[in-house]
């Protein structure tokens, strides 16, 4: 038809385009030469026309003819410059060759001391603490969504029960193993007696869950809970362990902890902020 017969003149003029693009790249990037290859084709000269020879040709480029280029030696025999400033060699591959073979022997001389094993894990540790694993972290995401569910806030007084096993599966899409374990976490927390001022028993001024607060700067960043006590503001941040005192971990959670307690200050002047680390083992830990 007349709309697909447009349709597949639009695709060639693009397959068109892209063709040349390639050409283009492959001729400003050559430092030596450009060799153009055909595919054979059944018809009577043997070339296929949509091929870059067969392009090539058409477009009257000239053909060199291999059997006038004579011999070349083996060695020492200098080619045509290259992009760097000194002219390319053959002979430049044999110092190539000579420093892979170094760095193979001291690979090898490094598999035999044990020093490779420890470089390798020392990498493994380093990539765990910059790649936290995706299962943990799905964890913690579904910790802090149902406390939030489940804990008062200042917009609504109305406490939810906890979901049963199969609500949360549907929920949250996990399955009833992780389900049951969540239950478990957050019930913990609940649960806990240090924790309750915080959550059940509603003696707080106000309280906010998922709150965000802008720095000066235009930053924004969210606070897992923020609870009004009539003495002091306290942040809540949500973690399903809490770090050894003085670990990576542990310092990057205070500085974090530590920088809400100052922009709080700046919003909330008339009352101190505290800041603290709720574990799902039902633990409390300050950050001072």
């Amino acid at each position: 038809t007349e709309k697909r017969a447009a349709i597949y003149e639009k695709e060639n003029e693009v397959s068109e385009n892209e063709n040349w693009n390639v050409l283009y790249v492959a001729m400003t990037r050559a430092q030596q030469g450009l060799w153009i290859s055909g595919v054979q084709s059944h018809i009577k000269d043997g070339i296929s026309q949509k091929s870059w020879y067969g392009r090539a040709l058409a477009a009257g480029m000239e053909t060199l003819d291999m059997t006038q280029l004579g011999e070349l030696p083996l060695q020492g025999q200098e080619m045509l410059d290259s992009s760097g400033s000194e002219p390319f060699q053959i002979n430049h591959f044999q110092l190539s060759w000579e420093a892979a073979k170094q760095a193979h022997q001291e690979t090898i001389a490094n598999i035999e001391s044990g020093a490779l094993a420890i470089t390798e894990k020392a990498r493994e540790q380093a990539q765990s603490v910059e790649q936290p694993d995706p299962e943990i972290l799905e964890e913690g995401t579904h910790f802090h969504k149902l406390l939030e569910f489940l804990t008062a806030h200042s917009g609504s007084q109305i406490t939810s029960p906890m979901p049963s096993e199969q609500e949360l599966m549907n929920w949250l899409s996990i399955d009833q193993e992780h389900a049951k374990k969540l239950m478990e976490r957050v019930q913990m927390v609940m649960d806990a007696p240090k924790l309750k001022p915080y959550f059940t028993e509603n003696q707080w001024v106000q309280a906010w869950n998922e709150i965000d607060v802008v720095s000066l700067e235009g930053k924004s960043f969210r606070l897992d809970r923020l609870v009004e006590f009539d003495d002091h503001l306290a942040i809540l941040d949500y973690k399903l362990t809490i770090p050894e005192v003085g670990s990576e971990a542990y310092n990057k959670y205070s500085a974090q902890l530590n920088n809400y307690k100052q922009e709080l200050g700046r919003i909330r002047p008339d009352k101190p902020a505290k800041a603290y680390l709720i574990s799902a083992w039902g633990e409390i830990a300050e950050i001072s």
